[in-house]
């Protein structure tokens, strides 16, 4: 149990094509003694699909497929859905 949690930071971009977005992600976990990689740096890529945003309410859905790796070693790829929150003027 007491390898189930890391704790991280890390810094992100994400480049957006209509609705695509291409993220790219650099991490380092803060407490490397409970992380059994031996590098605690990763890096993270992923690729979104914005749809539509909800009328008039600012909400927008997206989806994704991700891929984690350390240094050149693939850790797991994942798929993830998510809200983003739009703002209007």
């Amino acid at each position: 149990r007491r390898q189930a949690t890391r704790l991280g930071v890390f810094l992100a971009n994400e480049w957006q094509f209509g609705n695509t977005g291409l993220l790219v992600q650099l991490g380092y976990y803060v407490n490397p003694n409970n992380n059994p990689t031996p590098f605690p740096v990763y890096n993270k890529l992923g690729l979104r699909y914005y749809l539509r945003p909800i009328v008039r309410s600012g909400v927008q859905f997206y989806g994704g497929v991700y891929l984690k790796s350390h240094i050149i070693t693939a850790d797991y790829i994942s798929i993830g859905i998510g809200i983003r929150f739009l703002q209007f003027s």
